[in-house]
């Protein structure tokens, strides 16, 4: 319940977290969240500057992302769990599969606990305030670093966005219409071109990318309330993680972006506001 998080987000204030995601959008989200319920956030985009910023700096805690290039989280976990000094630091895995092996994995890997993507936010404060104890005192966050909190939140209205279910975008911005709104900015701003993106990936000599492209749209489009074209990007990631023929991914690519193209329209009149 919220009276859970805010009991758990009273207990975090003033923790010094490392937020580890190579997705911009996530991380931005992520920031804003824990910034705005007084927690302090340095980011690394991906296992290898995790352990780099480690070594520089003290944290109560760190948000681990499992699916990242150049250093994945699991690997990341197991390099900082071989010091000493890391033995007892809580890690807890941001996954957006929550598959039935992936709790064996990392807790195989040496991580603490793991919080699902989308995010329930709720949720998240709650899991964190379970292995996190800060270790400074609070510091107060400086109004203009809190995206719009209790400024001129009433005059944005999301009644025209049809095919969004804005409840949820709101939800999970902790009903902060300012960093909503900014999510589907990001969301605009990233997935316009999503088209192209994703020809790119099938084109690359990566295996993998084609599958990470929808899987990030797939999460996006949830954090946002997509969920139609979320649905459509899970189908389009399932078809390419079994190695689907060229005829079956391309037509759910006509799927997705059937579902995709009226949302980005829907965002570009929106935004234009």
């Amino acid at each position: 319940t919220d009276d859970d998080s805010g009991e758990a987000i009273a207990r975090l204030h003033g923790a010094k977290i490392l937020l580890v995601e190579d997705n911009k959008f996530n991380q931005e989200l992520a920031t804003q969240l824990l910034i705005n319920n007084g927690l302090q956030v340095t980011s690394a985009w991906n296992g290898r500057e995790a352990l780099d910023i480690l070594q520089q700096e003290h944290f109560d805690g760190v948000l681990m992302d499992v699916q990242m290039p150049v250093m994945d989280g699991y690997s990341a976990t197991r390099e900082i769990r071989k010091q000493f000094k890391f033995k007892a630091l809580p890690i807890i895995a941001m996954t957006a599969n929550v598959m039935v092996g992936d709790r064996e994995k990392g807790a195989e890997a040496g991580m603490s606990d793991h919080i699902s993507k989308p995010l329930d936010v709720h949720q998240m404060f709650i899991t964190m305030a379970r292995w996190i104890t800060p270790n400074s005192r609070p510091i107060e966050i400086p109004e203009d670093e809190k995206r719009g909190i209790g400024k001129g939140q009433e005059s944005i209205s999301f009644d025209g966005l049809t095919g969004l279910d804005t409840k949820l975008g709101l939800k999970l911005t902790m009903d902060n219409p300012q960093l909503y709104r900014d999510l589907l900015g990001w969301f605009y701003d990233d997935k316009s071109e999503f088209e192209e993106e994703f020809h790119a990936a099938r084109q690359s000599d990566e295996p993998e990318a084609a599958i990470r492209v929808a899987h990030t749209l797939k999460g996006l489009a949830g954090n946002i309330g997509a969920i139609a074209v979320q649905q459509s990007a899970k189908n389009l990631e399932n078809i390419c993680s079994h190695n689907g023929s060229t005829e079956e991914i391309d037509t759910a690519m006509q799927q997705l972006l059937g579902e995709l193209t009226p949302v980005i329209e829907l965002l570009r009149r929106f935004l234009a506001k």
